[in-house]
């Protein structure tokens, strides 16, 4: 009798399974919230412009004004207004710089700015010629949300003046379009004479010049297409020269921005800086 008992409990219990619907496990979207939008200021200069310092002091006051881990300046000294002064002492013209600025398109004024590398509103190119706009266009970028998070960390040794760079980001939205990377070292704190308006600076502090392209002025490609909410890095390595009256590691910083690689757009959807030395 008891083992009849039993046997009816296991028929009633697998009778039960059997009858019971199978319902599918409802899979959560991933949710990844947007970090805010950084805008990178590419500003073509040279140190025989009189206009150019006006230029990167509008966007000093808006990097004092949003913060300045939301707007990334970078220096850039090209071939326009780059004859130096008898008492100069260094050459910021770089021949990484003049080729960032044919990468971008031809250039026939400064100071100009490229703003995230979006549309310039005057003429459809990516540069920005008149520096009354470039507020605007920065504030512009800075309300956008966010497609992409990134972060930074700067391992840097000053035995070997050698610098390891380490990028990791997530998409905020899936992304079906190629991506490159770019990573840069600019130097602030560089004193030598820039013409003003008001004439010749001798003691003229320059900031955030670029010195040297860690990857090609193109970047790297990353990919063509990222998952949202998935996590990515990429590493580099860069050996500071040494030391001669500029090159001071104390005033380096680390660049690294990510933008869109087509035909038809070199929009930067993120950018990010880091001292080098902490």
């Amino acid at each position: 009798m008891v083992r009849l008992l039993n046997n009816l409990a296991i028929i009633l219990l697998l009778f039960a399974l059997i009858s019971c619907d199978e319902k599918p496990v409802e899979l959560l979207d991933v949710v990844v919230p947007p970090g805010n939008k950084t805008v990178l200021v590419e500003d073509f200069t040279g140190v025989s412009c009189p206009n150019c310092p006006e230029g990167a002091r509008i966007v000093e006051n808006l990097r004092g004004f949003y913060g300045k881990d939301r707007i990334i300046s970078i220096a850039i000294h090209s071939i326009g207004f780059d004859n130096l002064h008898p008492n100069s002492k260094y050459q910021l013209k770089t021949d990484e710089g003049q080729e960032l600025q044919d990468h971008l398109g031809t250039l026939f004024s400064k100071p100009a700015a490229a703003i995230n590398r979006t549309l310039s509103v005057e003429d459809g190119g990516l540069f920005y010629t008149v520096k009354e706009k470039w507020p605007d266009a920065i504030i512009t970028e800075l309300d956008r949300t966010s497609e992409l998070n990134i972060s930074m960390e700067l391992d840097y040794s000053s035995s070997s003046r050698e610098v390891e760079i380490n990028v990791q980001f997530i998409p905020v939205v899936d992304i079906n379009t190629p991506l490159h990377i770019t990573a840069l070292i600019a130097e602030s704190g560089i004193v030598d004479p820039q013409s003003d308006l008001q004439g010749v600076v001798e003691d003229f502090v320059h900031d955030h010049v670029l010195r040297d392209l860690i990857t090609a002025p193109q970047g790297e490609l990353l990919g063509s297409s990222f998952t949202k909410g998935e996590f990515y890095n990429r590493s580099f390595n860069y050996t500071l020269p040494p030391e001669d009256g500029w090159w001071v590691a104390e005033n380096c910083e680390i660049i690294v921005f990510i933008n869109e690689f087509t035909t038809e757009s070199k929009r930067v959807l993120q950018s990010i800086s880091q001292d080098v030395v902490q």
